[in-house]
């Protein structure tokens, strides 16, 4: 059985490491809008002129912050709410770590990914 320690650092963990994927993605987002000559003026025009790897880029990091936002609510229910049962805690330390899991592999597997730089 596992702890409610380990399942409150796996939880925040979790929380952390989503934060740090949609940082990860900010750089190639950044490099993207650098190149296509983004205006800090009129940044949703500057956003409209990206293009290929440019648009998926800036469409991954807008995907990791609604999975940061979603996870986050998540986490923070669970932590806060009222768990009585021990088999909840393990479902969830089973479920954040699968979440990263599927989260780290789905950017290497896509072949349309490849970011040059």
């Amino acid at each position: 059985m596992v702890s409610a320690q380990e399942v409150l650092d796996t939880q925040i963990a979790t929380v952390f490491i989503t934060f740090l994927f949609w940082v990860f993605t900010l750089v190639p987002t950044r490099i993207a809008q650098r190149r296509s000559g983004y205006d800090n003026n009129n940044p949703r025009q500057g956003n409209d002129k990206l293009d290929g790897w440019g648009l998926r880029a800036y469409n991954s990091n807008l995907n990791a912050l609604e999975a940061l936002v979603f996870i986050t609510a998540a986490e923070c229910m669970n932590i806060f709410g009222a768990r009585k049962d021990e088999g909840v805690g393990a479902a969830t330390m089973a479920f954040s770590i699968i979440f990263i899991v599927c989260r780290a592999v789905n950017p290497p597997i896509d072949p349309s990914h490849h970011v040059p730089f």
